[in-house]
């Protein structure tokens, strides 16, 4: 009995370290200097300010599993890249684009608004091929976020349309109007947080109607561009002169920290995702096999 107690402990601290060598990154789509960087979502501290580099008009990313989608507005493209090590998994995963802005993932379709055409296009995420190009059309998207089968696009700078993410038909292209100059669209529970550039302000929606909850729900931000949402806490990025990530309380808009992160390049896009460190693999994936098959033999003497 004690030798299966013990057993038990070990993998039982085995679990809580696997855990514990978890933490949620940020990602930034620096524009100026067409770099993602890689950066402590808790402390601002950079893990790695040019995770991924050389592309052409970095615009917004996508996380899915251990990988990074990346828009590449001027070279037309979506690159797929490693989110641990940045090396490239394919930086042509999808070509032939019109100015790709937004990109989204729901399942295992990967969404990209072209705003040179007006479209948005529906692509499988795991091999890149089509499933529907021109999936909505009749648009000018830019930033857009994936939830509960739905589209929700910054449309032409002042309306957030809403779409169904398996027809493309229209739900209500006119679901949010009186932005000014949106920005990125993030959503935490059944509150829709979208940015008015031109104001200087995240407003509150209600993601269900679209009715506003607080217009200002943040002010006073210089330029505010993505958004990117954590549990409870709420990542803008600035750019034109503020250069950094802020991070709020998602339930009242206080500033937990408003210069969390400082020195970019004209971010634009923001994502936030757990990655496992790649020495968690390998601890865990060797260490941990050899430490239960010892104890599984005194188990069984």
């Amino acid at each position: 009995m004690k030798k299966t107690i013990l057993a038990l402990a070990l993998v039982a601290g085995l679990t809580s370290f696997a855990g514990n060598a978890k933490a949620s990154t940020l990602y930034v789509a620096n524009w100026n200097n067409n770099t993602v960087g890689e950066y402590d979502a808790t402390t601002g501290a950079a893990i790695n300010s040019s995770l991924v580099t050389g592309l052409n008009g970095a615009s917004c990313i996508a996380l899915f599993g251990d990988n990074l989608f990346v828009t590449s507005l001027l070279g037309n493209t979506v690159g797929e890249y490693n989110a641990i090590t940045g090396a490239p998994v394919n930086s042509s995963f999808i070509t032939g684009l019109s100015y790709p802005w937004g990109i989204g993932i729901l399942g295992n379709n990967l969404y990209v608004a072209n705003k040179g055409n007006g479209t948005i296009g529906k692509y499988d995420a795991t091999s890149g091929a089509a499933i529907n190009s021109s999936l909505v059309t009749g648009l000018s998207p830019e930033q857009m976020l994936l939830s509960a089968n739905r589209i929700y696009v910054n449309n032409g700078g002042n309306t957030v349309g809403l779409y169904d993410a398996t027809t493309g038909a229209a739900i209500n292209a006119n679901f949010i109007t009186g932005v000014s100059g949106i920005g990125g669209i993030a959503i935490s529970g059944n509150n829709l947080f979208v940015v008015s550039q031109n104001r200087g302000t995240i407003g509150e929606y209600d993601a269900t109607s679209g009715a506003p909850i607080n217009t200002s729900f943040i002010s006073g931000l210089t330029s505010p561009t993505g958004l990117a949402i954590d549990g409870n806490n709420l990542y803008v990025a600035e750019k034109d002169g503020a250069n950094m990530i802020g991070e709020y309380n998602a339930t009242t808009g206080a500033a937990i920290n408003s210069s969390l992160v400082t020195g970019l390049n004209l971010p634009v896009g923001i994502a936030v995702g757990t990655v496992p460190e790649p020495s968690t693999y390998a601890l865990f994936g060797i260490g941990a096999i050899g430490m239960l098959m010892v104890m599984r033999r005194k188990i069984t003497v």
